[in-house]
């Protein structure tokens, strides 16, 4: 079903970064041109390494330091910024640092800390994963870390948020340092199972899409008061030919059941969003219209339904980056492919 050529294009453009990054791993300089949100950002930036290296100083089990010994945190530690950041903080006595114990502690007690613990010193690609999940789930989750961001000078919620990103460019260049390019072909073998795995919750939209409608369709018949509209609707988007096909197609099913992928059950709100954006447009509105429909037609909605307003919408974009982190580089390319098969779902349905 999925257009093989276009996945190995992927494999071969993922694999070709991994070869061309650089040997040495190295933070982020400061933003240039100097404004005040970037200086803020910046020096929100080296507070945070700062912050992990004291924290993982802190969280000690039977008379080990774990994330002290960790080698992702070791090259932070390494740079003299951080040295010299951190060297402030106890010096000035920093409000972080009596913050820091907070966070050690939540740490410590946290599942994914001690999931870690069981897979330690395995590969690098572990000694980063624990804290990308720390930095996302508690550091920056953290009230009194957020409440002391807005003591200091020039702060914004947009310097903040350039922080993040800084962040996110600093675990990628540690995860593509070719000190472990063993763990960055992993980490391309999981994207891969994940950007397989995207094309198919977005094959799926449509049927989810097309069961919502039909649910509204019954509800509708049976109202207490009915139009003529109610008792006989006009039924082309639920009896699309493509959706068909998909509901038929053995693989996605098969996809379907085994990684559990369903819409509804969860993103209810977003599918009926997208249902009523859908219903609300010209694409629709000439679909429903025209004098006549066949599989051409059908193929052609959904395509034009993707194009111009599912893969735009912006509350899918954010539902899926939730669903993996993988995806937010994803969706494009994924995109592309499913627009494809929809294709090839008209031209023969049992290559698509």
């Amino acid at each position: 079903m999925i257009n093989r050529v276009l996945i190995r294009i992927k494999v071969v453009q993922m694999l070709y970064s991994y070869l061309l990054t650089e040997k040495l791993f190295m933070i982020e300089s400061q933003p240039t041109p100097p404004t005040k949100e970037k200086r803020f950002a910046y020096k929100l930036y080296l507070d945070i390494l700062a912050i992990m290296t004291d924290v993982a100083d802190r969280v000690e089990i039977k008379g080990r330091k774990p994330l002290y010994e960790n080698r992702f945190i070791k090259m932070i530690m390494a740079d003299e910024k951080v040295k010299s950041t951190l060297a402030k903080h106890r010096l000035e006595g920093a409000n972080y640092l009596h913050i820091n114990n907070s966070i050690a502690a939540k740490i410590k007690e946290s599942a994914l800390f001690k999931s870690y613990l069981k897979e330690e010193g395995e590969n690098m690609a572990n000694d980063l994963k624990v804290w990308v999940d720390i930095f996302n789930a508690i550091i920056v989750s953290d009230n009194s870390l957020l409440r002391e961001f807005e003591n200091i000078e020039n702060y914004t919620l947009r310097g903040v948020d350039r922080m993040k990103e800084m962040m996110q460019t600093t675990f990628s260049n540690f995860s593509s340092s070719q000190g472990h390019i063993s763990d960055a072909i992993k980490t391309l073998r999981q994207s891969l199972e994940k950007a397989h795995e995207l094309y198919f919750w977005l094959l799926l939209l449509p049927v989810e899409l097309t069961n919502l409608r039909e649910q509204q369709i019954e509800i509708n018949r049976n109202k207490f008061i009915t139009t003529n509209e109610d008792i006989n609707p006009n039924l082309r988007f639920v009896e699309n030919a493509l959706v068909e096909r998909l509901r038929q197609s053995e693989q996605l099913n098969n996809v379907v059941e085994s990684k559990k992928i369903a819409w509804l059950p969860n993103d209810r709100i977003l599918i009926n969003k997208l249902l009523k954006s859908i219903m609300e447009s010209d694409i629709y509105n000439d679909y429903m219209n025209a004098p006549q429909t066949d599989v051409h037609a059908d193929c052609e909605f959904w395509r034009s339904v993707f194009k111009h307003i599912v893969l735009s919408d912006q509350d899918l974009i954010e539902a899926l980056e939730e669903k993996s982190v993988f995806w937010n580089d994803d969706l494009d390319i994924i995109g592309t492919f499913t627009l494809k098969t929809f294709k090839r779902f008209e031209d023969n349905p049992s290559d698509a």
